[in-house]
């Protein structure tokens, strides 16, 4: 399994800002895959692409409830289809 990322790596991985990420955490745009025993988020390889797209389509204009909304959509398509994740 490869090493989990913890908020500092996103941060450097992506330019997001860390308040930034605790934001997209709170809206449910993405999900930490574990906590350490003191709580602190880890991520997966997912995350940061995700972060990105976000990133992404937030410059375009899309606002994060929007975004959050797509995300939603898609998730339930899937699930429709059978695809869990």
């Amino acid at each position: 399994m490869a090493e989990l990322l913890t908020t500092a790596d996103l941060v450097r991985l992506t330019g997001v800002k860390e308040s930034v990420i605790r934001q997209y955490v709170l809206l449910g745009l993405i999900r930490p895959v574990a906590r350490t025993e003191s709580g602190r988020l880890r991520f997966d390889e997912k995350t940061v692409r995700l972060v990105k797209l976000i990133k992404e389509l937030n410059r375009s204009g899309y606002t994060l409830r929007e975004i959050r909304e797509i995300f939603l959509e898609r998730w339930w398509k899937r699930r429709e289809q059978g695809e869990e994740k």
